[in-house]
């Protein structure tokens, strides 16, 4: 007897936006990836690979810039899968109120 793996039809469903970088966003991102190359931090270079994977999965379009900065708030600290690592937070630095709950992925205005 055949066994389905139904476990992504659920997330197959969720309609694709349309996410994009900006020049210099594209730009800070590369610089990001080369220096993580240069220092041998192959963590940062996971990390923020999960964290572009979130960003693509938002339900609304958001600048990746503030996205960026909105993550490695909210994963700060965070010892699990989809943390952001110190390279992260120097790169992307919070640049306004948070709009991320803390260990949590999705970009929206929250009350603390």
């Amino acid at each position: 007897m055949e066994s389905k793996d139904n476990s992504n039809e659920k997330l197959s469903t969720i309609p694709d936006t349309r996410q994009s970088m900006n020049y210099c966003e594209r730009e800070k991102l590369k610089s990001f990836a080369y220096s993580c190359e240069r220092l041998g931090d192959t963590e940062s270079l996971v990390c923020a690979l999960i964290m572009i994977t979130h960003w693509f999965r938002q339900s609304k379009k958001c600048q990746f810039n503030e996205f960026a900065s909105q993550w490695t708030k909210a994963q700060k600290d965070i010892e699990k899968f989809g943390k952001s690592t110190k390279a992260m937070q120097d790169t992307w630095p919070l640049s306004g109120k948070p709009k991320m709950k803390k260990g949590k992925c999705y970009y929206r205005d929250h009350q603390n």
